[in-house]
Parts: structure tokens; sequence; C-alpha cells
């Protein structure tokens, strides 16, 4: 998820790529059957190209909705801030608001991601204010009822969240597209017999490896995918006691 392009990411893809061609070159010679030709191999290519992109796009939208529901959760928090900080008086009640939405920030932002549900008991504590909230004058009113609003959207968009994350591809798909990939990997070096087949073989088998790594960097939320995520909660938290 993240956008940059690391140090890590080149040495990765350059491995892959040596990987790929290494695996090309020195495997074992093999053939299969006599008629073992490219073709053969070139639609079980297709094949896993077809599955690993459904796959992938499943990913990605993912990752778009999680990204979508933190950034609605985080703009929700801060309406309900802005919202407090509108009604006249309240002051122990307006304090204890901001401290429990900067308290679950914080939570938020000090945990591993994947433990993003264990802050679920936190996030009560700003709805059992909000709750405990007694309006005495219309605006007051007006200004509870869009608190309400507002944190109805707030609790859908952390179930979203949370959706999200428990909601990777399962292990026996994954586990299937690997095998296909294999195959396709096998068939491919069972036909290798002139330099310019080697070539074209090595090419095919490292786009194969790449789109792998695509696939399985997508789908799972790496370390540096988790700080990133937790960090946007911190900073938030950050911000608001700057105010």
């Amino acid at each position: 998820m993240d956008d940059r392009f690391s140090l890590r990411q080149v040495i990765r893809l350059f491995g892959i790529l040596a990987l790929g061609t290494l695996i090309t070159l020195y495997a074992p010679t093999f053939e299969f059957v006599s008629t073992a030709s490219l073709s053969v191999s070139t639609i079980v290519v297709i094949l896993f190209i077809f599955l690993a992109g459904f796959l992938i796009n499943q990913a990605i939208q993912r990752n778009r909705s999680l990204s979508l529901s933190i950034s609605v959760e985080l703009s929700r928090i801060r309406r309900i801030v802005h919202l407090t900080e509108a009604i006249e008086g309240r002051e122990k009640w307006k304090e204890e608001m901001r401290k429990v939405v900067v308290s679950y920030l914080e939570i938020v932002g000090t945990k591993d991601f994947r433990d993003y549900g264990e802050a679920h008991h936190d996030f009560r504590k700003i709805t059992h204010e909000i709750y405990l909230f007694k309006p005495k004058t219309k605006k007051d009113e007006l200004i509870f009822s869009e608190l309400l609003e507002v944190t109805r959207d707030l609790a859908y968009q952390r179930q979203q969240v949370e959706a999200s994350i428990r909601s990777p591809i399962s292990v026996y798909t994954k586990s299937s597209v690997a095998f296909v990939a294999f195959i396709a990997v096998i068939l491919l070096l069972g036909a290798r017999e002139e330099r310019e087949t080697v070539f074209f073989i090595a090419g095919t088998t490292t786009s194969i490896l790449l789109v792998l790594d695509i696939f399985f960097s997508l789908d799972i939320l790496t370390r540096e995918d988790r700080r990133g995520l937790s960090r946007m909660y911190a900073d938030s938290a950050f911000d608001m006691k700057s105010e």
C-alpha cells in the first residue's frame, strides 16, 4: 500500500529476474512427451494470467476499500470533535470527549494494525460520551442530531476497516494460483529446445514469478503497510492534541 519505490523493492525485482533466469538455464533438462511444445505451455500461462489478474484486481479493490474506510473514519472523528467544540459551555464534557477520542487514536496508532479490532472497547468510550450528552437548547439539539448521524457513519466505517483486514484471499485460492504457476513453469522448462526458445522461456518464467510476487504483496498487509496505517491514527492524535 506504500506508493514509494524502495531500495528493498528494487533488490527484490532484480532477485526475481535472476531467479527466473537461473531456473531456465540450470534446471534439469527433461521432456514429458515427444509432442511437448511451447503451444501447450502457453495455454497454461494464459490461464494463469487470467486467474492471477482476477485475484490481483480483488486484492487491489480490498486495499482501496481499506484506505477509503480509514480516511472516512478519521474525518468523522475530527468532525465529532469539531461539533462538540461548537456547543456552548459543557467544558468538562468537551474536555472528556477530546480525551477519549485522542486515547482511541493513540491506541490504534501504537498497536500492530492487525489488532485494530481490539480497540473496539476504546471506541465505545467515544459513543458512550456522546450518548450521555443531554441537549438543553435548540442549537444543542441540532448539533446532537448531527453527532448521532456522524457517530453512526463512524461505526459503519470501523466495521468496513475490520472486514477489509479480515478478508484476504483464502489460502486454498492462493495455493491454487501458485500451483498453476508451478505447472506453467514446468511445462515451459519441458519445452526448451533451441537458443531462442530458452530466452523466451526465461522471460516468461520471470514474468510468472513477478505476477506471483505482485499478487502476494497486494493480498498481505506487510509490516511496512501496517506501520503506515497505524501512523495515520497516531498523526491524527498528535494533530488533535496540538489544536
